[in-house]
């Protein structure tokens, strides 16, 4: 299988909403295990779908992504064990401790 040869494999990769809004068309990526990537681009060009979409959080419309070798979709619960994700928006929630913050970031689904 080729696609465990990299950490990310993203193929035409397509994400719309509402039936007509592309946020991605046709996405292509493939990111070696070991490297430091950055995914730099302006507002709108699809950062944030992207990773929604590597970390489970929406599905994709179009075109397959796996993460560790785990489809992204058939394999959610898998591509859950091996990640981890850390917004850039402040998502804590001010009222519990540090680790129960922890604790409800890292259940799955």
């Amino acid at each position: 299988m080729f696609f465990n040869n990299f950490a990310v494999y993203v193929k035409d990769l397509v994400k719309t909403y509402n039936g007509k809004v592309k946020a991605l068309n046709g996405i292509n990526l493939e990111v070696e295990w070991g490297t430091a990537f950055a995914l730099l681009g302006p507002n709108g060009a699809g950062k944030t779908t992207l990773i929604r979409i590597l970390t489970t959080q929406i599905p994709p419309s179009g075109g397959s992504a796996y993460v560790g070798g785990y489809n992204v979709t058939e394999d959610a619960n898998a591509v859950r064990k091996i990640i981890g994700y850390v917004p850039q928006e402040i998502s804590v929630w001010t009222d519990l401790t540090a680790y129960d913050n922890l604790l409800i970031y890292s259940q799955q689904l």
